[in-house]
């Protein structure tokens, strides 16, 4: 009990004789407790939750080698769907009107899935089926191309004309029926999308069973989630660091500043007996139980204005808390061994 009281009457002592400096040491650690909860928990966790469900990660990509007309695209979708492992979401044809072209024309295996942003109609499972010369334009010109689309126009690609039925907003490429891609131009890659539950072991699978059951075909895998997390991230986490590498610094910096001008506070600790032991494990004590309310300030500031609806995960919260505090009692304690052994050379 007499240990617990006299830290209190060290921490008021403290405030008492640097009452601005401890208080801009408080502030500092809510708005750098405040910080690190955002990047180092809502931001990261929010960012890999929309990147795992995100197609640029769960879509394994093909690319031809010798694009060819004609493609037997029956055998190719048989070796996709029946694969053993995992069933495709959906399937992307990538088409030029040339081996050498860019890959200026696309298609759907399913496109009722990709029907948003379309006006007029999209490609239908009919226009598949038949074989229907029909096209949805993109709002913005293809590269390579200057249309202004319009429904109901006519627009040659190659030797063939399709009939624009509708306008997609936003898209890589002029959608066509792929059997129609398939048949009338070189097939150069394909995107086969699976589900957000995909694994990495499965992709793998895939990409070694494809390579063996394809010719000619190299195929390529996306990158993880945590992979394009940390690429996407990257500066803001490196900022980061650097700002709590200062805070830290900061942090020493202020608590040695109170320190100096309470040289004579722990002077008297000596005298009546206090080794220098103890008052270095009291420092230690006083810093962490500081820095464990200036935590909690900032935790409680964070909780009320964003972590209820960013999703605050409490283990991230312990894990900042920590680390922050392991480190900082670690730098604290060369500065407290230093500062207890000058008083006792001082004396009073």
């Amino acid at each position: 009990m007499k240990h617990v009281i006299c830290i209190g009457k060290t921490i008021a002592n403290l405030y008492k004789k640097n009452k601005l400096v401890f208080f801009v040491f408080i502030m500092v650690q809510v708005v750098v407790t405040f910080a690190y909860l955002f990047f180092y928990t809502s931001v990261p966790r929010n960012t890999a939750e929309y990147l795992k469900n995100a197609w640029e990660v769960r879509t394994i990509n093909m690319e031809f080698e010798n694009p060819e007309k004609g493609y037997p695209v029956e055998s190719l979708l048989e070796c996709i769907e029946n694969n053993g492992m995992q069933l495709p979401e959906n399937i992307l044809f990538y088409f030029g009107e040339t081996a050498d072209s860019e890959s200026n024309l696309v298609a759907y295996y399913k496109p009722e899935k990709n029907i948003d942003l379309v006006e007029g109609k999209g490609i239908a499972q009919e226009d598949i089926n038949e074989k229907r010369h029909v096209m949805v334009g993109v709002e913005e010109p293809t590269i390579g191309r200057s249309n202004v689309y319009k429904i109901g126009d006519q627009i040659r690609r190659g030797d063939t004309a399709f009939e624009v039925v509708g306008v997609r907003k936003i898209f890589e490429g002029e959608e066509i029926p792929y059997t129609v891609g398939c048949q009338l131009y070189h097939l150069k890659s394909v995107e086969i999308t699976y589900p957000s539950s995909i694994t990495t072991k499965a992709k793998e699978s895939l990409k070694e069973y494809f390579e063996c059951n394809l010719d000619s075909v190299k195929v390529m895998l996306p990158k993880s989630d945590v992979q394009r997390t940390v690429e996407q991230l990257f500066l803001i986490l490196a900022v980061s660091v650097c700002a709590g590498i200062t805070a830290i610094v900061t942090f020493v910096f202020l608590f040695q500043f109170m320190l100096e001008n309470n040289r004579r506070y722990f002077q008297i600790l000596n005298l009546c007996g206090a080794s220098g032991g103890y008052c270095i494990l009291l420092l230690l004590e006083v810093f962490g139980m500081l820095f464990s309310g200036g935590f909690l300030l900032g935790l409680l500031s964070y909780y009320i204005t964003i972590g209820k609806t960013a999703g605050l995960v409490w283990s991230d919260a312990g894990w900042v808390y920590l680390t922050f505090l392991g480190v900082i009692l670690c730098l604290s304690l060369p500065t407290a061994f230093r500062f207890i052994k000058s008083s006792k050379k001082e004396g009073i």
